[in-house]
């Protein structure tokens, strides 16, 4: 076994049996309930499009959303272009923005194939969203290039305000 999914269990199988043990209706309720019967019904009458996050997604996180766009396009674009030899030569400092992309999307991905779908689920995809902004906006000034593209609209955004 891995050692970070024995780590994960030896942190998270104490709470849920001690759980469990405490409440005898836990794992009907809270698993079977609200996370998988959620997930494949519309339990709650919260039917919504499968693009539904998508939108919720890029609005919640408003200044930054052109800033973001633009990081998320771009290191999808520089992956794309290098495809094989791009993942192959990945040291640590350039896989971050593709683990951020993978850890911010993928749920996003995941979630809107759920059957019942509230905005709030995705408020743990805000910090990765900044950090691939920073990320984006740190790569764009050590390289000395100008992030015009991304403070122009910015600016205009906040004029208006």
């Amino acid at each position: 076994m891995d050692t970070g999914i024995a780590l994960y269990l030896a942190v998270m199988l104490p709470w849920y049996i001690a759980v469990q043990l405490r409440n005898p209706e836990f794992f009907r309720f809270f698993i079977l309930e609200h996370n998988l019967a959620r997930f494949s019904r519309d339990l709650y009458h919260h039917r919504q499009p499968f693009w539904f996050y998508l939108p919720v997604f890029f609005l919640a996180t408003m200044p930054w959303t052109l800033v973001l766009i633009l990081a998320v396009a771009e290191r999808v674009r520089l992956i794309w272009s290098e495809r094989k030899e791009a993942l192959a030569s990945f040291g640590p400092e350039d896989s971050w923005p593709l683990f951020l992309l993978i850890w911010m999307f993928v749920p996003i991905v995941f979630f809107s194939a759920s059957q019942s779908k509230l905005p709030d689920t995705f408020c743990r995809q805000f910090p990765l969203a900044a950090l691939l902004v920073a990320e984006h906006l740190a790569a764009h000034r050590s390289e000395g290039r100008s992030c015009r593209r991304c403070s122009q609209p910015l600016t205009v955004l906040f004029a208006g305000c």
